[in-house]
């Protein structure tokens, strides 16, 4: 209406639309100035809380069946798979020979195996329906 004023507009939708045009391209040339946002820096990295929930279960039920072996084997695999430690450091701490060490790592990864059957099971049917 401010420019109807100074001149006639013969065309007034098209000279709004115009106008709207203008306005739209301002504004994303004065973004690009500014930094665009990408959408990636608005996503969050955090996992979802239903998988902090299901991660903390499959803990609890880890920790359980870990709790589950003897004191020898648990001992063992602790040393060896959390600690890293060798299987001749191991033995020689426990008054083990190395293939002592070796049955108990062999047999404490079947015995969790076994206890966390359900958890492999799923994250196997899982990775089967989305590729």
């Amino acid at each position: 209406m401010e420019q109807e004023r100074r001149q006639a507009i013969e065309h007034p939708l098209a000279y709004a639309y115009r106008v709207a045009d203008s306005v739209i391209i301002a504004g994303a040339r004065k973004a690009q100035r500014i930094g665009d946002v990408d959408m990636l820096d608005l996503m969050c990295s955090l996992p979802l809380a239903d998988e902090v929930l299901d991660y903390r279960q499959r803990y609890e039920r880890f920790e359980t069946a870990l709790a589950r072996l003897t004191p020898a084997r648990r001992a063992v695999f602790r040393m060896r798979l959390m600690d890293g430690r060798s299987r001749q450091e191991i033995a020689g701490e426990l008054g083990l020979s190395v293939e002592e060490v070796k049955k108990h790592l062999v047999r404490a990864m079947a015995d969790l195996a076994l206890a966390l059957e359900d958890d492999l099971d799923g994250e196997s049917e899982g990775h089967d329906r989305h590729g």
